[in-house]
């Protein structure tokens, strides 16, 4: 559990620094995230309506990059995010081919093609450190972006 701390903690780190500097952000890491990650964004769904939207997204993010860290273990065979219901924002983790209750939000899916395959073998292949390390680092992009 120490480990999850210490990854989260620099995760906060480096996501402030990006806020700070976002020239320092390496567009090539970001990229090669964008081929791992599927992230969906209900535009319709704002701040303004929802004053938490966005600390709930750091939320969901954070909860994603603590799996991945662990081996993309839920994420692979599963999409987590936030919903709408009742004018509430609320996490949701759902199995693949299935819809979570309320309006979907916010969501992240692991984008290999292979994970899915995978799944539905019932294999559970690793994912390499240089996907895991590259997930981590788009993701805390994307922290950066809503802090």
């Amino acid at each position: 559990m120490a480990e999850q701390l210490n990854i989260l903690n620099s995760v906060d780190e480096l996501s402030a620094l990006m806020k700070e500097s976002p020239g320092g952000i390496d567009q090539d890491v970001v990229t090669k995230g964008e081929e791992l990650i599927s992230l969906f964004n209900d535009d319709n769904y704002t701040p303004q309506r929802f004053p938490s939207l966005n600390a709930n997204k750091i939320e969901i993010l954070r909860r994603v990059i603590e799996d991945i860290s662990m081996g993309v273990m839920i994420l692979r065979s599963s999409s987590i995010g936030l919903t709408a219901r009742n004018n509430e924002l609320q996490p949701y983790i759902v199995p693949h081919g299935t819809l979570p209750q309320g309006n979907v939000v916010f969501s992240v899916n692991w984008k290999k093609i292979v994970s899915f395959k995978n799944w539905r073998k019932g294999s559970t292949d690793p994912v390499s450190q240089d996907d895991i390390n590259t997930a981590i680092y788009f993701l805390t992009v994307e922290i950066s972006r809503l802090l």
